[in-house]
């Protein structure tokens, strides 16, 4: 693989990792921010919720105590008139030794006139109300009347956030029990002392906890926007290491490349030859398995050359290269010898199968037409030289010279032809 090829191969990969840790990160920090703004919300919604029980508490604590008194006595004005629906209480209007008239007002009379102060004043609105009415102000809605219900089954409170004058608001509602004070004026309704007499409920504005909430907001934002940021630049900063790490390992590959295959055919070099001879010697003369060779030359190159020009020369000895690779077995290796000669390594292989496999070969290039310069094709042969490993011929300078006698006498015999060594014979060689 050439280095264009290696930096081609590598670039898809890196964009893709970096492009998934950015989605990663980008999904992280999102979801973190989700959360918190989550929470955040959660935390405003118990903030109201803990304003509205406050405001409920404070109302039922007025309410209890004017019942405990069985109401208070003040001044009747245009404000605070006799209560029309405590007509029928005694005592209603008293006249003190002093001759100062003074009305009775119940506690629900003075609930609804401190929550009135307190809407007024803090915009908290308060609302008492009941299913059993006396006085029609009373009145539940929708919502109230649904609460109501839910307490005679159990229930202890019920809250929703709803928007009154375009702002959110929430509203909170608690059941009211009867107290034996509370049958003064209310016995006519039949409920019994401990029983759910009404609730009372109340719409806390949440603008004022939003205002307050929304520095920490930003806050919120601000350090995942930050953490994005940092986190997007180490994704970079790791994406331009890994690019230059990978670029050296191109470039050490591609020298890697350069010093092991030939630079024309892509095949292994001389040097690679021998050094990959003496490893198939090596597990030979350990497992006792066979390892032949093969030396290929082809046949009046220089001819090919003169007539053709040096580039279909070289045109031709790569498709005999790339054909001879297509030729071979997974486990052969295909080696540029030097010049116009090549050698195969056959491990595993004795010499009959050797000699099948050169024929085989010599054959393929017999029929191969081989495409030069402007489309022309032209037909080559090859002469091969065969040789099996052998107690007389045990080392990679033995093997290539036996190879490269074989060779010689195949040339001698004709071309065209394989010719395997015979180290019984001194420089005999039988032919196929």
């Amino acid at each position: 693989m050439k280095l264009p090829d290696l930096k081609l191969g590598l670039r898809p990969t890196l964009v893709r990792n970096t492009l998934l840790a950015l989605l990663l990160w980008t999904g992280i920090v999102a979801g973190s921010l989700w959360w918190n703004n989550h929470i955040l919300q959660q935390q405003i919604l118990e903030l109201a919720k803990t304003a509205a029980l406050g405001n409920i508490n404070k109302d039922l604590a007025f309410r209890l105590w004017a019942a405990s008194h069985g109401g208070v006595y003040v001044p009747p004005d245009e404000n605070t008139p006799p209560n029309p629906y405590l007509a029928q209480v005694p005592g209603r209007d008293v006249v003190t030794t002093e001759g100062k008239r003074l009305t009775l007002m119940n506690p629900a009379y003075m609930l609804r006139q401190v929550m009135g102060e307190n809407s007024r004043l803090f915009g908290v609105r308060g609302h008492i109300t009941s299913l059993h009415l006396t006085n029609p102000i009373n009145q539940p809605d929708e919502w109230e009347k649904a609460a109501l219900e839910s307490f005679q089954q159990g229930a202890q409170e019920a809250t929703t956030v709803v928007d009154i004058d375009g702002k959110h608001h929430l509203r909170m509602i608690r059941p009211i029990l009867m107290e034996k004070g509370c049958l003064k004026c209310h016995a006519d309704t039949g409920v019994k002392p401990g029983e759910v007499r009404g609730g009372i409920s109340v719409s806390v504005p949440m603008e004022p906890i939003h205002a307050a909430s929304r520095a920490q907001a930003r806050n919120i934002e601000l350090f995942h926007g930050a953490a994005w940021l940092l986190g997007t630049g180490l994704i970079g900063l790791a994406a331009w290491f890994s690019k230059r790490e990978s670029a050296e390992r191109v470039r050490a590959e591609h020298a890697e490349e350069l010093a092991n295959h030939d630079g024309l055919t892509g095949l292994y070099n001389h040097r690679m030859f021998y050094s990959l001879l003496k490893d198939e010697i090596v597990r030979t003369q350990r497992y006792k398995r066979p390892v032949s060779l093969l030396m290929l030359d082809i046949d009046h190159f220089k001819r090919v050359n003169d007539t053709h020009g040096h580039q279909a020369g070289d045109a031709i000895l790569k498709g005999l290269s790339d054909l001879l690779v297509k030729q071979a077995r997974a486990i052969d290796r295909v080696c540029r010898y030097g010049g116009e000669e090549i050698t195969v390594i056959l491990p595993e292989t004795d010499a009959a199968t050797a000699m099948d496999i050169a024929e085989r070969l010599r054959a393929a290039v017999e029929r191969q037409p081989f495409v030069i310069d402007g489309g022309k094709t032209v037909g080559i042969t090859v002469s091969i030289g065969v040789v099996t490993y052998s107690r007389q011929v045990d080392a990679p300078e033995k093997l290539a010279k036996a190879a490269d006698t074989a060779l010689y006498a195949a040339k001698q015999g004709g071309r065209n032809r394989v010719e395997r060594y015979e180290p019984s014979r001194k420089g005999g060689n039988s032919s196929v």
